[in-house]
């Protein structure tokens, strides 16, 4: 059975494989070598996620990855060698991706050259692979069902390299077919199957889910399924549709469209294979991806690290060469020309020029499929390419001229840019798409950078199960404007304007309540040797807003600072929590300063590595405050020093001129209503800068000449706020459909012994791998009473036994809190469903012990809950003797005080626990007419895992409960009403 994934001319690449490419074939053939006689480095388990798992303990390097290594792993930064389980439960993840992108290698090597060798190096990897796949369990997984790994993307990837391993086998038509039949019966389906159960929404791992799944599904023979799984209204073309923006690039971010668009590579052959065409405004945007990464590029040759990035990754690495490579290819299967710009970059990659002094970098041998790891910048050729190169890309090189990127400007992105000095000096304004669950709360941050000396950077993100991960998730961590001390919401910029006319541009964006009832809008306008930074803010009350310096400068003019709260608004992600060694001016916290305390205007400077002062001065229309401190550096590197600004107001504007070149003279005015003008000398020429009803307007004076420069407003709409609602349509965290609840009933509380009560059985289940029935059917009973002032929520968990970390016992597998994976409940509390929560809470039983199995024991006469409904009665369990307080954490910073207990129970006969939540009616946040939103969420874990199964939820269930933590939403809250004598004394 033949069943292709590729379309190629086998004639043609024969033939190159012995002429022109022979140098690439070489390379890859010696990589295989030592499969041909060798034990294949397949994992005896399956892949774990750990925090410490692949990481130097001591600089947080990604360590080396050897398959021949699975015990001893090598830190390239400071060399040492590290061997705890954790690291070789992260070997096993690369392990199953280098073997399996092996299969495929093997039987490219084999179509084209007739090597009989790479022919049995790939079936023996296939057949061992499939004898195997069973063994391996799908449990304790981070993100979806899987056997060999711990998330479902990872499987689908290990898939399609199979699927390309069977596809390139059959098209030399002398494969052993009863060998490849039985692959197909104990993996492909199988696989294929496990990974349709899930769904991610329009997340970049849902490409690779679909493309994994089509591919089976083609290789199976089965085109009832192919078909059925194409036309789906959430499958491949869904995510051509709506996670690439307009401009071409995925809406998650830079670093997500480069993997994502890969995989939306293997969707496009397959498409073609199967002779399904791309509708031409989907081509579009596709083709258009392939040009997008390298027109943000920074001046050393990085990817910018926007949203959830890696940082510093350098485009002088082969998978870039071959991006480029795949982009020229796809253009000539179209008999289109290729992009000159993707030639240009292509060129520049394998002819640097003699000022990059790049080592020769071929390509790793340890190429781990597509989740490929970043390598050290280096000299490039074709023969540094892959297995796909060989097969795809186009005969001869592409000619074009050495290309870089100028100014540019990406709306729906978010990304706006002007460059001077040749590319050298890069000045970019953040700000579009939200970027989904990938984007970073980042809106209004600066960029500014100079060759490689960041002035201002995004420091993209760190290892996902960190807890440093919440910083760099942070407003904080950007040099974005953060309000009330508290991240911005997730809501998109608006871009106002963006010209650039080479002397002078302007950038210019809006932000609409990135906190309720704020709105910021910030304009940057650069010239020659400097740049002018206005940021203005609106609010309907008086908020505090901070504003990051630029790295490495100093307050100028501040000789005393002492400790201070910088009170951030407590959450984990406002970033405060990462900081030490506070401090603010001296001077600022007296209710009086000294006369020569200028309380409107500050200045940082440093001296520049070419000996020039480096000056950025700020003034506003209300009091400024410096502050400083310790807080993380970007990922990989030490502590640093930050420096931000403070001022507070309705209203306002903060003025900043930036100069990298020396200024004869400046001044700054601001007016109550905000922006008034900026004046500066550079070299005699006078710039007189204020902003007209049609853009910007300079008037310019340099001895008796006059002339001016104007910069105009965007005319074009801006979508994208639109954009961002259609790429974001589906929650990455769901995919079946809930239990519908109706928002309109409310719940009304009486006092005891009347209780409201609800049974939470399969309608309330929250799965992750097991569905509830495979789960052993787990229950749970909630009950919600008040009596005395207080209102107590009862949650009995039916169980045998109870499962529960130590409180010694760090969380080592991610940077949840450790109770989440326990036996044990979650309440959360908030005036009405929607609004953000007031109060919430993760208790479980404080047994003692690793993971504690605590007998229930019998309690006096018990009564079963009652069934949900307006005014039912709830259990009237009664702890056992030995009731005591259960482990409580407060998961919302300011939750109002609550006490919980827990105990062994057992109601009709059968054995539970019992945790009770009590928390003061005076306590609870309601509305006018007493009402007020609840939710509550029974977690589950069994002795034979690490993580929690799954979850029973009040509000009711569906869906999955990967990446969940100890977060609800409080849109699914259901509406409760306190007794009407206590629902006055209540907040």
């Amino acid at each position: 059975m033949k069943s292709s994934l590729l379309v190629f001319d086998i004639d043609e690449r024969r033939a190159l494989a012995a002429a022109a490419l022979s140098p690439l074939v070489q390379a890859l053939r010696a990589e295989l070598e030592p499969l041909i006689h060798a034990r294949l480095p397949i994992p005896e388990h399956k892949a774990r996620l750990t925090r410490i798992g692949g990481r130097c303990s001591f600089d947080g390097t990604l360590l080396d990855f050897d398959p021949w290594s699975p015990y001893e792993h090598r830190c390239p930064q400071c060399h040492r060698v590290f061997n705890d389980l954790a690291h070789h439960d992260w070997w096993a993840m690369g392990a199953q991706l280098w073997v399996a992108e092996r299969a495929a290698q093997a039987a490219a090597l084999h179509l084209l050259t007739d090597d009989g060798a790479m022919q049995s190096v790939a079936l023996r990897i296939l057949s061992e692979l499939a004898d195997r796949y069973e063994t391996w369990p799908n449990k304790d997984n981070v993100l979806g069902p899987t056997r060999p790994f711990f998330s479902t993307y990872l499987e689908s990837i290990w898939l399609i390299n199979i699927c390309h391993a069977i596809a390139l086998l059959e098209h030399q038509g002398n494969a052993n077919h009863d060998m490849l039949e039985r692959i197909r019966r104990k993996l492909i389906r199988p696989s294929r199957d496990l990974i349709a159960s899930y769904h991610e929404g329009r997340s970049n791992r849902q490409v690779w889910n679909e493309v994994a799944i089509l591919s089976a599904s083609r290789t199976l023979g089965d085109a009832e399924q192919f078909n059925a799984r194409l036309n789906r209204y959430d499958g491949l073309f869904d995510l051509f549709e709506h996670g690439l923006l307009d401009d071409g690039t995925w809406y998650e971010g830079e670093n997500y469209h480069l993997f994502a668009h890969r995989g939306l590579w293997y969707g496009v052959q397959l498409l073609r294979a199967a002779k399904v065409p791309l509708p031409a405004a989907l081509e579009s945007r596709y083709r258009a991806g392939f040009v997008t990464p390298f027109l943000g590029i920074l001046p050393d040759d990085t990817i910018p690290s926007r949203r959830d990035s890696q940082y510093k990754v350098s485009i002088r690495q082969w998978r870039f060469a071959e991006w480029c490579e795949m982009g020229i290819a796809h253009a000539a299967s179209h008999n289109a020309h290729a992009d000159e710009r993707l030639a240009g970059t292509l060129h520049r990659l394998y002819h640097p020029d003699s000022s990059a002094a790049l080592k020769t970098q071929h390509r790793h041998p340890f190429s781990t499929a597509d989740a490929e790891r970043n390598e050290p910048a280096g000299a490039l050729s074709r023969a540094d390419l892959s297995w796909r190169a060989l097969l795809m890309i186009t005969p001869a090189l592409a000619e074009g001229e050495r290309w870089s990127p100028g100014s540019i400007c990406l709306p729906n992105q978010g990304l706006a840019v002007i460059r001077r000095d040749s590319g050298r000096r890069y000045i970019a304004l953040e700000g579009g798409h939200t970027g989904g669950g990938h984007g970073h709360p980042d809106r209004l941050a600066l960029t500014v950078q100079h060759n490689h000396d960041r002035w201002l950077e995004d420091p993209g993100t760190g290892s996902y199960v960190e807890q440093k991960l919440h910083w760099y998730r942070s407003t904080l961590a950007h040099a974005a404007p953060l309000v009330d001390g508290s991240s911005q919401d997730s809501v998109p910029a608006r871009l106002l304007a963006f010209e650039d006319r080479g002397g002078a541009g302007w950038m210019s964006k809006r932000v609409d309540d990135v906190k309720p009832g704020v709105h910021l809008q910030r304009t940057i306008v650069v010239c020659d040797g400097y740049l002018i930074d206005v940021l203005e803010w609106e609010a309907d009350r008086v908020v505090q807003i901070d504003l990051p310096m630029p790295r490495s400068f100093e307050f100028r003019d501040i000789a005393d600072w002492s400790p201070a709260d910088p009170h951030g608004a407590g959450g984990l992600e406002d970033g405060f929590d990462f900081l030490t060694d506070v401090m603010t001016d001296a001077r600022a916290l007296h209710d009086t300063a000294p006369p020569e305390f200028s309380n409107s205007a500050i200045t940082v400077a440093r001296d520049s590595q070419d000996n020039s002062l480096d000056v950025v001065h700020y003034a506003a229309n209300t009091k400024l405050v410096a502050w400083r401190a310790e807080a993380p550096g970007p990922p990989g590197q030490q502590r640093e020093l930050r420096r931000w600004l403070r001022f507070s107001g309705e209203k306002g504007c903060l003025i900043g001129v930036w100069s990298w070149v020396p200024l004869d003279r400046y001044s700054i005015s601001a007016n109550a209503d905000g922006f008034a003008s900026v004046a500066v000398t550079v070299t005699g020429t006078e710039s007189v800068h204020t902003r007209t009803a049609l853009g910007w307007h300079i008037a310019l004076k340099a001895r008796n000449a006059t002339s001016s420069i104007d910069l105009s407003w965007r005319t074009e709409p801006d979508d994208a706020a639109s954009s961002a609602t259609d790429a974001s349509g589906f929650d990455e965290a769901e995919s079946c459909e809930r239990e519908p609840h109706a928002p309109h009933v409310v719940y009304q509380l009486h006092e005891h012994p009347r209780t409201i009560a609800f049974d939470l059985s399969e309608p309330h289940y929250r799965r992750t791998e097991q569905t509830w029935a495979e789960a052993g059917r787990p229950e749970a009973a909630v009950a919600m009473s008040v009596k005395d002032d207080l209102f107590t929520v009862t949650v009995v968990r039916f169980t045998d036994t109870i499962v529960v970390p130590g409180e010694d016992q760090e969380n080592l597998l991610d940077n949840e809190r450790r109770d989440v994976n326990a036996d044990g409940a979650e309440v959360f509390i908030t005036t009405r469903p929607g609004a953000p929560w007031v109060g919430s809470w993760l208790a479980v039983p404080a047994t003692e012990g690793p993971a504690t199995e605590s007998p229930a024991t019998e309690s006096p006469a018990t009564e079963s809950p009652a069934t949900e409904g307006p005014a039912t009665e709830g259990p009237a369990t009664k702890a056992s003797p030995t009731d005591h307080r259960a482990r409580s954490v407060e998961t919302t910073p300011g939750s109002p005080p609550a006490k919980v207990r827990w105990a062994p129970v057992t109601v009709d006969n059968r054995k539970a626990f019992m945790l009770e939540f009590h928390l003061p009616v005076a306590e609870i946040p309601v509305e006018a007419d007493g009402t007020f939103a609840l939710e509550v969420i029974v977690n589950e874990r069994p002795r034979d895992r690490v993580r929690r199964r799954g979850q029973l939820v009040m509000s009711g269930g569906g869906g999955f409960a990967y990446l969940r933590g100890d977060r609800a939403d409080s849109d699914d809250a259901l509406t409760f009403r306190l007794p009407v004598p206590l629902a006055s004394h209540a907040n």
